[in-house]
């Protein structure tokens, strides 16, 4: 590896290890890389979980057509970017590639006519082989770029995975949630995405009615967490947490606290959004003197002095069946 490639890779690996925002880090591989490829534009893009269109994490050079062409057409189209699909297929100039790149709709109609005459694109996949997004640098003069950069396009398409990882932010919160047996990803056009090595179990499927409740309510902002009671009686603690452009919805099966019931609890959760014992019992279809009797428990078990305790105990430590109950 010559001895350029080799500086341009370390400042890279430190340029990832740094607590600079995703955008700021690409701007800055780019940089690293037009240490050794004088290149006229370059990007790099992030792959949808529902949409195989990619989007521009960052772009130096490119007129705004042609990257818009590598979003969208190319990465659905372009013979050289599907051949890329094996990550076991190291990415080449158009000289390397087995056929001949400038008779391609994307050499000849976009890239081409911008003033390009050779590059470069590189797949990025994470250690198990998962496809994350795309990096594209393109030069002007045909004879770049040399030889010698051949390691560094490989070497970055491992190393760039997590920069433009979709799934890497929800990854790391599942992590401060060990406990959560199953989980999915939820996009903003209501599609559910399964997360690699992790199951989405029975509650938590398209059209589930876990998700329809969550879905039924605000896109929330913050994390929160209910109760879901189950068919068989059991119940599951449900946690929602948003993350850039999808939210992570992870659930496993709990204990309620303070041993409250069933019944206990969906009179806790009506409580909580203001409705009085009339209302709770035409919303149980059970008579007032029973959902006294349950506020009464609550306030008991609780070890609260009124009914607005419980209800503020309740909101506070996330005690309510359902997001929008």
């Amino acid at each position: 590896m010559h001895d350029d490639v080799a500086r341009a890779i370390v400042r890279i690996g430190c340029v990832l290890g740094s607590s600079a925002g995703r955008e700021e880090k690409a701007a800055e591989v780019l940089t690293a890389i037009r240490t050794v490829v004088p290149f006229a534009a370059g990007s790099i893009s992030r792959a949808q979980l529902d949409d195989e269109d990619h989007v521009s994490v960052v772009n130096l050079g490119y007129p705004d057509a042609v990257q818009h062409h590598l979003n969208t057409w190319f990465v659905r189209n372009d013979a050289a970017f599907l051949r890329l699909a094996d990550p076991n297929t190291k990415p080449g100039r158009w000289q390397d590639l087995p056929f001949k790149y400038e008779d391609t709709y994307t050499a000849k109609q976009v890239l081409m006519p911008a003033g390009f005459s050779n590059g470069v694109t590189v797949r990025m996949f994470t250690k198990n082989d998962r496809y994350t997004g795309s990096l594209h640098v393109s030069t002007v003069e045909k004879d770049q770029p040399v030889d010698s950069t051949r390691e560094l396009w490989s070497a970055l398409s491992r190393m760039l995975s997590g920069l433009v990882d979709p799934l890497a932010e929800s990854l790391e919160e599942l992590r401060k949630h060990p406990d959560d047996r199953n989980a999915v990803l939820v996009t903003p056009s209501m599609k559910v995405v399964g997360i690699p090595g992790t199951a989405a179990g029975p509650l938590l499927h398209q059209g589930s009615e876990v998700i329809t409740e969550i879905l039924r309510g605000v896109w929330p902002s913050a994390p929160r967490s209910f109760w879901w009671p189950s068919a068989h009686g059991d119940f599951h603690r449900v946690t929602v947490s948003p993350g850039r452009d999808h939210l992570l919805v992870s659930e496993r099966p709990a204990t309620p606290p303070y041993g409250l019931s069933r019944r206990e609890m969906e009179v806790l959760s009506l409580v909580a959004t203001g409705r009085t014992n009339i209302q709770i019992a035409n919303s149980l279809q059970i008579s007032p003197k029973t959902v006294a009797k349950h506020v009464e428990n609550l306030m008991s078990k609780m070890d609260a002095t009124c009914r607005t305790e419980i209800a503020v105990q309740a909101t506070r430590s996330e005690l309510l069946i359902a997001p929008a109950a």
